[in-house]
């Protein structure tokens, strides 16, 4: 498991003395955080771009001798930060950090609205960001966020550790306990009842054909016709638990809307890949 880095946290200390304090702190919340799972803090910077005071990075702290009593604290640091913060292989999540526009504002702390690359990368993955805590507004355990995508604006909340403690909270606890497994959830729907929405174009057949096999699957529970195009099997998959899968080696590329049992991202992209696996 990864944790993500809340680069809006990164303020400059006044003395790399201060800063030492900062990342002190910030080494015990990676302790803990390694005891309950979460192996490295997924960053848009790298450890060197990590500015702590003027002209000082992490990676300068890491490797300064006038802090050789720290080095328990560097230990937990060091090799700790993995860039991109969202991996090339992602391409799911890539197109919609790419869609959408990720917003923090806080108008009781002067923070106007603001781009939050962390913060939305937490939220895609459902994960947890880590912020320094160094300033009051980033030690809380819910960080809003404002999502724009085609003109319309949700607000949704980020959870966020910034100290050991927080790993004692009980809502804490329970995402960390649903980030290390995914349990999915059969439906108790039968085949033969699961609801099917066909429209009446071209590939009527074929999606009929498909509808067949997909409904004896435990995952499923309806399907419906949806508009076509894709190059790949499985189009996108949704928070919601809904899979786009395509016919793309017809030459419509005729397109289903598949609803799952998955209850969020991860468990539908497991699905998807329990889907492509068979039925491809």
């Amino acid at each position: 498991m990864e944790l993500i880095l809340n680069e809006l946290s990164i303020v400059s200390n006044t003395d790399k003395y201060k800063a030492n304090e900062t990342l002190i702190d910030f080494a015990k919340t990676i302790s803990t955080a390694k005891k309950n799972g979460f192996k490295k803090v997924r960053s848009y910077f790298t450890s060197d771009k990590i500015n702590l005071c003027e002209n000082y990075t992490l990676d300068n702290w890491l490797n300064d001798k006038d802090f050789i009593k720290s080095k328990e604290y560097k230990d937990f640091l060091f090799g700790i930060i993995i860039v991109p913060f969202i991996k090339d292989e992602d391409e799911q999540i890539q197109e919609e950090y790419v869609t959408s526009k990720f917003i923090y504002e806080d108008s009781a702390n002067e923070i106007t609205k603001t781009e939050c690359i962390g913060l939305a990368s937490a939220y895609l993955y459902e994960s947890l960001c880590i912020s320094f805590a160094n300033s009051p507004f980033w030690r809380k355990l819910e960080l809003p966020i404002i999502i724009e995508k085609d003109n319309i604006l949700k607000r949704e909340i980020v959870y966020n550790v910034f100290s050991s403690p927080c790993f004692e909270n009980q809502t804490i606890l329970k995402l960390i306990e649903d980030f290390g497994t995914i349990n999915l959830v059969e439906t108790t729907i039968k085949p033969k009842d699961k609801s099917r929405h066909i429209a009446q174009h071209h590939g009527v057949k074929e999606l009929n054909e498909l509808c067949d096999r997909l409904e004896l699957n435990v995952y499923v529970t309806e399907m419906r016709s949806t508009s076509w195009g894709g190059t790949k099997f499985i189009r996108k998959s949704n928070k919601n638990g809904t899979i786009e899968i395509v016919l793309y080696k017809t030459q419509m590329k005729y397109a289903l809307l598949v609803q799952t049992t998955g209850r969020n991202l991860r468990e539908t992209i497991a699905i998807a890949e329990i889907l492509k696996d068979k039925y491809s």
